[in-house]
């Protein structure tokens, strides 16, 4: 047996039931999905939809480019194989060398067609569920033909790149390459580009963006350090650290005082994994309300010096994991210090909690998830307003775990 005809069955095997899971996945929660509220679960079913159902088609669409124009150019196709994420098409070689280049860049050409429909789709669409399906079928057809395919070329005993640029003129494989050269440019502007994102966002959160406007046009009539703050986070909401970094600069430049731009600085560099450089950005916080506190001059933000704590707990909770040294006792001082700068706030008692879990130290893990309930009925704030019921999920598995180890005795 042939190894592509080995490969061909392997990638069937392990892709037709993620095929039919995401299939199942997409029409059961179709309503959900193509309603209003566009969910992070709602995007990730419909990227999950795009990878394993549409590109496999666009890919069999692609194989079928290159045998009809094979036909069309008067050869014949001897051999015609698709293996969902790939595929090959073989036609006789007797003709000129003009018409075995348009064979092989018809391939391509299909799906770039393709891509640049799905693109013009969600220009002009309204739904933010179209919208974002056909963002990524133009971003995964795009991606598959201008990058995937040249990239695989040298791995491959016969590739469309290979015979693009060899079967054809100097001249003509020339102008390919200029044409190739700015297709990836402008996949890439797209991709990555600000205003792209920016774009993305207005058509698929139009709740942010309505936001987003209020404060855009507070910052522009008053460019305050608050308003530029403001309007960084944002930017921030919608991972557009470029345009969030930059607007932070604008407003440290007004106000050098205002704290919080070293607080989003640190969120957005830990986001990157940048764990030095955002604990830095966080320990300047903390600095200045020691420097301040020693000279009794202006009294430290509470709320502040406490989210300060717990993202210096998260960001050595993250660097722990990438760099698989566990510190629980550090991440453990953070939290207790985010306590003790502000006894209001319940988050830092779920943060404990759950670094004492990962310690095996369930008993005083579950201590804090009580505590933290108990003082929410006392009227204690939380600032991320889903940790309640992560805390009672928590606490439910814990007794249902001690019931079902008492039974078992």
């Amino acid at each position: 047996m042939q190894w592509q005809t080995i490969s061909n069955y392997g990638t069937a095997l392990i892709a037709i039931p993620l095929i039919v899971m995401t299939l199942r996945k997409f029409f059961s929660n179709f309503k959900s999905i193509f309603d209003d509220d566009l969910t992070i679960q709602d995007r990730r079913i419909l990227q999950q939809t795009t990878f394993l159902v549409i590109l496999p088609i666009v890919v069999l669409i692609h194989e079928i480019a290159h045998a009809l124009t094979a036909i069309a150019m008067g050869s014949r196709v001897v051999d015609f194989q698709w293996s969902l994420f790939w595929g090959q098409v073989v036609h006789t070689a007797d003709i000129a060398p003009w018409q075995n280049y348009l064979i092989a860049v018809a391939g391509v050409a299909s799906q770039i067609f393709i891509g640049s429909i799905a693109l013009l789709t969600a220009s002009k669409s309204r739904s933010a569920a179209v919208i974002t399906l056909s963002v990524y079928i133009f971003l995964f057809t795009w991606g598959h033909a201008l990058i995937l395919y040249p990239f695989l070329s040298p791995s491959l005993a016969v590739s469309d790149f290979d015979s693009i640029y060899s079967g054809a003129t100097p001249e003509i494989s020339l102008i390919t390459g200029i044409v190739h050269v700015f297709l990836l440019t402008l996949y890439l502007y797209l991709l990555i580009g600000s205003k792209s994102k920016l774009w993305f966002n207005q058509k698929t959160r139009p709740a942010w963006y309505k936001q987003y406007c209020i404060v855009k046009q507070r910052a522009d009539q008053a460019p305050t350090g608050v308003n530029l703050l403001s309007l960084a986070w944002q930017y921030y909401l919608v991972d557009l650290d470029k345009l969030c970094l930059q607007t932070l600069d604008h407003a440290e430049a007004k106000d050098p005082s205002l704290l919080e731009t070293w607080l989003l600085h640190g969120y957005v560099e830990m986001n990157k994994q940048h764990y030095k450089t955002a604990m830095a950005c966080f320990e300047k916080i903390i600095d200045i309300s020691k420097l301040e506190a020693a000279e009794q001059t202006i009294k430290m933000d509470p709320r502040l010096l406490a989210r300060t704590y717990m993202s210096i707990g998260h960001c050595l909770a993250q660097e722990a994991l990438v760099t698989k040294k566990q510190n629980h006792q550090a991440i453990l001082d953070t939290y207790h210090n985010a306590i003790q700068a502000d006894h209001t706030l319940l988050d830092p008692y779920y943060y404990l909690a759950v670094t004492l879990l990962g310690d095996g130290k369930k008993d005083q893990a579950m201590q804090y998830i009580r505590q933290a309930l108990t003082a929410e009925k006392e009227g204690r704030e939380w600032l991320d307003t889903t940790l309640p019921r992560h805390c009672r999920e928590l606490l439910l598995e814990s007794k249902q775990v001690e019931q079902e180890q008492k039974s078992g005795q």
